[in-house]
């Protein structure tokens, strides 16, 4: 009976705890990641759990209404520590149009996952390609992406620009 009881604790234990993390990255790792999140429709910071790469707030239909979608991320050591960390793009869709572009990154620390900070794009924007280079033996992010000049439409960014992003002690911020 003794043995039955055991098994049955670890049986239970590899089923229905939570697993620890592994200490590498993975697709499935982002994509069902509990980030910390400006909402514009609520004004504040909230954590959302994306599951499969989406997650939502509120009813459909509702005013409070809010869909999210991770559209793009690339695996890369950020911090130079070695081990690989991921750079994940999100869209926020508000409302009837509303399509704001987020950027984050999770790092490693050592058996933990951290969230950096959110850096929010223009509406509408498109980034098309990630890359990360080492410059001056530091890594920093490179965004291809298309931004609106004054004469587009709403919906069709043409002005090609390349941003730069680099990480300072967990933090994101504009190249110098």
């Amino acid at each position: 009976m003794r043995k039955i009881t055991i098994l049955f604790f670890v049986v239970f234990y590899l089923i229905f705890l939570p697993k620890a993390f592994s200490g590498k990255i993975t697709v499935s790792t982002i994509k069902n990641f509990t980030y910390t999140i400006p909402v514009i429709n609520y004004d504040t910071d909230k954590r959302i759990t994306f599951k499969n790469g989406k997650a939502f707030i509120g009813e459909p239909l509702n005013s409070n209404y809010v869909y999210f979608e991770i559209s793009k991320y690339k695996f890369a050591d950020i911090n130079g520590d070695g081990k690989p960390d991921a750079i994940v793009v999100f869209i926020e869709y508000v409302g009837v149009s509303g399509a704001v572009y987020f950027l984050t990154a999770i790092i490693q620390e050592g058996n933990k996952l951290v969230q950096t900070n959110t850096i929010e794009f223009e509406d509408r924007c498109q980034i098309n390609k990630i890359e990360v280079k080492k410059i001056h033996s530091k890594p920093e992010i490179f965004l291809d992406m298309m931004v609106h000049k004054p004469t587009d439409a709403s919906c069709c960014p043409t002005q090609r620009v390349i941003r730069c992003l680099v990480l300072k002690n967990n933090y994101l911020a504009q190249c110098e």
